[in-house]
C-alpha cells in the first residue's frame, strides 16, 4: 500500500514529467489515493492499493466522456501507466465541513441545494446507466472485492452478518435491512456520483467550485444520490428535491433519503466492526451520524 511516507518518491515521480514544478502540495485526506497538487495547475493522483488502481481507472474514463460538458468538474490530462497514476486539473476552492455549510446564509444553502440538482440531472443526461456500469465492467473494477452493488453489500454486512460481542447493532442490522428491502422507491434508475458528501466538494465564496472523486459512480435512484446531500443539512436538500423536481417532474421523499442515508452509514459501521477497522476515520464518522439521528447510543470496538 502507498503511503504518504512515500512522498519523497511521488515528488521525484512528478518532476521527471515535470521538471519545472515548483510548489508540491499533498493533501493528506485523501482515502483512495495519494493525492499532491502541483503549482495549484495540476492534481497528481496515486492509487494507495491494486484495488484503488481499477477505480482509479474508472474515473479517469468516466472524467474523459465528460470532458468539457459537466462544469466544476476535473479534466483528465494525463494517465501514466508505469507506474499507474493520473493527473487531472486542478479545481479551486477550498473544503467546508458540514457545520461550516450549515453556517452559511439561508441564500447561499439554497443555491448550494440546486446547484447539486443541476449537477445530478446533468450527469445522468450526459451519461447512461447502462453506459456507467459497462465502464465500471470494463474497467475492471467491478469485479474487484467490496465493489458489490448496493443489495449484494446490503445483505452481506447487514443481512447476513453476526455480531456476537453487539447484540444490539445485530439487530439493528437485521432489522434497518429489512426496511430497506422493504423501501418502495418509484424513482427510475439514473446514473449517480453515489458519494456527494462534503469532503468531495469545492467552495468559493458559498457555493461550488468543485465536484469531484467519481470512483464510487454507478446507477441508483436520485433518493439514494441525495442521501449525502442530506449530511449538508436540511435546507441544502430540501432546495435539492425542489430544482430536481423543476429540472425532471420526479419528487424525491427526504424521509426515505434520510433512511438511505442511516442505512449507510449503519452499514459502513457494520463493515468496519467485520474487518476489525473500528479506528478508520469512516467508522468514528458514521458512529456520529447515527447518534446525531438518534439511532444508537454507542459502538463498542
Amino acid at each position: 500500500m502507498m503511503t504518504t511516507q512515500d512522498n519523497q518518491k511521488f515528488v521525484e515521480l512528478i518532476k521527471s514529467h515535470e521538471p519545472t514544478a515548483g510548489d508540491i502540495e499533498f493533501v493528506e485526506h485523501g482515502y483512495d489515493n495519494i493525492v499532491a497538487v502541483v503549482d495549484r495547475q495540476k492534481v497528481f493522483r496515486f492509487p494507495r492499493t491494486e484495488v484503488d488502481k481499477y477505480r482509479l481507472w474508472f474515473e479517469a474514463e468516466l472524467l474523459q466522456k465528460m470532458a468539457g460538458k459537466i462544469p466544476k468538474t476535473p479534466r483528465v490530462i494525463r494517465l501514466n501507466q508505469r507506474p499507474f497514476y493520473a493527473v487531472y486539473s486542478y479545481l479551486p476552492g477550498n473544503h467546508l465541513s458540514e457545520e461550516e455549510i450549515g453556517g452559511l446564509s439561508a441564500k447561499d444553502q439554497a443555491e448550494i441545494g440546486n446547484q447539486l440538482a443541476d449537477f445530478i440531472a446533468s450527469f445522468n443526461k450526459l451519461i447512461s446507466p447502462s453506459e456507467v456500469l459497462s465502464l465500471r465492467s470494463s474497467s475492471g473494477l467491478a469485479a474487484q472485492p467490496g465493489e458489490e452493488t448496493w443489495p449484494i453489500y446490503l445483505k452481506r454486512v447487514l443481512g447476513d452478518s453476526s455480531f456476537p460481542s453487539n447484540p444490539k447493532i445485530e439487530q439493528l442490522a437485521k432489522d434497518y435491512y429489512q426496511k430497506w428491502l422493504n423501501l418502495k422507491d418509484d424513482l427510475p434508475i439514473i446514473t449517480v456520483h453515489d458519494d456527494l458528501h462534503a469532503g468531495n466538494l469545492l467552495f468559493s465564496d458559498g457555493q461550488i467550485s468543485g465536484i469531484f472523486d467519481f470512483g464510487n459512480a454507478s446507477a441508483g435512484t436520485a433518493t439514494q444520490e441525495m442521501r449525502n446531500i442530506l449530511r449538508l443539512g436540511d435546507d441544502v436538500l430540501r432546495a435539492s428535491i425542489s430544482r430536481y423536481q423543476d429540472l425532471t417532474g420526479q419528487t424525491v421523499d427526504p424521509e426515505k433519503a434520510r433512511f438511505w442515508m442511516i442505512v449507510n452509514d449503519l452499514a459502513s459501521i457494520c463493515l468496519r466492526l467485520l474487518d476489525g477497522k473500528t479506528d478508520a476515520p469512516g467508522f468514528a464518522r458514521a458512529q456520529k451520524n447515527l447518534k446525531k439521528w438518534g439511532v444508537i447510543s454507542d459502538v463498542a470496538g
